[in-house]
């Protein structure tokens, strides 16, 4: 039949008519995938995760999802196999167990109450929080073996990938990942096959956002105060290292059916000292570490207990604590533009519902530097000086010589007597002081003369936050100048941002101007593109300022473009 169809055919339509049978194949094929991938995936939910630490995107990390409504059901019934009372998992898990669980023959009693074992039934609720203290206290095993399938074998994780990439089998930029799943009690599993959390999968499609450092509506720390305009992204707050520091841990009177205590802790190599711990709620019981309270005790080496507050399970009122504290502006003015460690921890004990975790807001700092600059011949200039006054929250501010904030009416009658003279040469540590410049020791053409007498016109300002207008007020005039403009007003920028590579990247006032002197760049010992910059700081009243600006950057440019030219021709032409 299909020879006389063939022979049918007249020879030059018989490109034409394969192409035909070629085309309606694949239609066909493209049909029946989809049919069949939506009748395989039709009792399956489509379940993303958002994961992240304190709100930092976790990203390029594997989860996957074990399903475990098996266990659930054991755990529900006490109907236990015989092979799974002899098996090696249970047997460790009872010879293992924490303190706070009582073990008597196959059966686990909690401190709270909660029993499991053989012939011991338990409501559905109650049953999931025994699974996640088994969890959370390395019993993972013991789920494993009571959620075997009919069969007896292992149900296996199922791994979440990159939405629309199904290789992917990590988290993205977003920290963001899918797959689909059956519904049910589930089990979210790190990329050791650890336990997360625990979750219901009942809903399609189904969103489930996973904080590492917070994992219970019931313990919360919040940043007192008013931050509004200081918050950035990644859930972070841009402060002035100069302002005080208060905390408020929420402990919600639910938390007491699972735990009796709740442990705060600083960090190792925390830069931040305590100055009281307090609560009003009669009910609570706290206990202070008065090492948290010295100064010197917070570059400690190791994470700290601060307070412990305790309470029992009749807890009838939630419990606000109140933690006020400061910066150690000695380790932070010792380190070079460091990195804030400010944070603090909250942990409850583990008594029959696992681990509660929350942590503290992220708190950064930002700053800018300033070159002084010859406007008409675009040259480095020396010798003007300046008050830094900000204006916000209703009220306008200069930087005094004792390195805080003071109110001001008139700056020209009381802020210069009051203020301290930000003059070239000096780095300015918000709340600490100044010092001179650091020498570019790492310069492949470093000359300390040349260095010195270079960074004469540089002013560096580091612990500024955001949410102010700021201005350099100049109260001197450069070497051989007069200036009409002595306001110059600059904001603070900062901002985190994840490169293309998965690369945690600061983009901020500091490592990018926003006045850029490109033809000066090279002069500066300091100058690092992306990373370090610096802006233009006029000392001359020069009508051609913003040209001269503009020119510098479309010569840079210009060059920049010739160079990529230049390469690609070379390599079209040698390779």
């Amino acid at each position: 039949m299909g020879e006389e169809i063939l022979k049918s055919v007249k020879p030059k339509h018989t490109n034409l008519f394969f192409l035909s049978l070629i085309f309606s194949f694949i239609l066909l094929l493209s049909i029946a995938i989809p049919v069949s991938a939506t009748t395989k995936q039709s009792d399956q939910v489509l379940t993303k995760i958002e994961v992240k630490n304190n709100g930092v995107p976790v990203i390029n990390t594997s989860y996957s999802a074990l399903n475990i409504e098996g266990a659930l059901e054991k755990v529900e019934s006490g109907e236990f196999s015989q092979q799974f009372l002899e098996s090696s998992a249970w047997k460790d898990f009872l010879q293992n167990a924490p303190t706070w669980m009582n073990v008597e023959d196959n059966a686990i009693i909690f401190e709270n109450g909660l029993k499991f074992g053989l012939n011991i039934k338990n409501n559905e609720v109650d049953a999931k929080r025994i699974i996640t203290s088994i969890l959370v206290s390395n019993g993972q095993e013991v789920i494993d073996e009571l959620n075997k399938d009919m069969e007896g074998n292992k149900v296996s994780p199922i791994p979440f990938y990159q939405p629309g990439k199904i290789t992917n089998k990590f988290t993205n930029q977003s920290g963001i990942a899918e797959t689909f799943l059956s519904p049910g009690l589930t089990a979210i599993l790190d990329a050791n096959l650890n336990y997360v959390k625990l979750v219901e999968i009942n809903s399609n499609p189904q969103k489930l956002n996973i904080d590492l450092g917070n994992t219970s509506k019931n313990l919360k720390f919040n940043l007192e105060g008013n931050y509004s305009t200081q918050k950035t992204n990644f859930e972070s707050y841009v402060v002035s290292l100069n302002q005080g520091i208060e905390y408020h841990l929420l402990i919600n009177k639910e938390l007491a059916q699972s735990t009796n205590t709740v442990n705060v802790t600083i960090p190792a190599n925390s830069q931040l000292v305590i100055d009281s711990i307090a609560t009003d709620n009669l009910s609570a019981i706290l206990n202070t570490n008065k090492v948290a309270f010295n100064p010197s005790s917070s570059n400690n080496s190791q994470p700290m207990v601060v307070a412990t507050i305790g309470f029992d399970k009749n807890l009838t009122s939630d419990i606000m604590v109140v933690i006020k504290a400061h910066m150690n502006m000695q380790l932070i003015s010792s380190a070079s533009l460091p990195s804030l460690n400010l944070g603090m921890t909250a942990v409850t004990t583990q008594m029959g519902s696992g681990v509660d975790t929350a942590t503290t807001p992220k708190l950064v700092t930002s700053g800018i530097n300033f070159a002084m600059v010859d406007g008409k011949s675009d040259k480095l200039a020396t010798g003007a000086e300046y008050l830094l006054t900000r204006e916000g929250k209703g009220k306008k501010e200069v930087y005094l010589q004792d390195n805080s904030w003071g109110e001001v009416d008139n700056l020209e009658s009381t802020g210069l007597a009051q203020g301290k003279v930000i003059k070239g040469g000096q780095r300015y540590i918000i709340g600490f002081g100044e010092t001179g410049i650091p020498l570019a020791l790492n310069r492949f053409n470093f000359n300390s003369k040349e260095s010195e007498k270079l960074n004469r016109s540089l002013i560096q300002l580091y612990g500024l936050s955001k949410g102010y207008k700021y201005s350099l007020y100049q109260i001197t005039e450069a070497k051989g100048f007069t200036i009409k403009d002595k306001v110059h007003d600059f904001k603070i920028d900062y901002e985190n941002l994840v490169s293309p590579n998965g690369t945690f990247l600061v983009k901020s006032s500091i490592s990018n101007a926003s006045t850029p002197i490109p033809s000066l760049n090279s002069l500066i010992p300091d100058f690092s593109s992306g990373v370090n910059e610096y802006n233009a700081l006029l000392v001359s009243d020069s009508p051609m300022r913003k040209g001269i600006l503009l020119r510098n950057i479309l010569i840079a440019s210009f060059i920049a473009v010739c160079v990529i030219l230049l390469t690609i021709i070379l390599v079209i032409k040698f390779v």
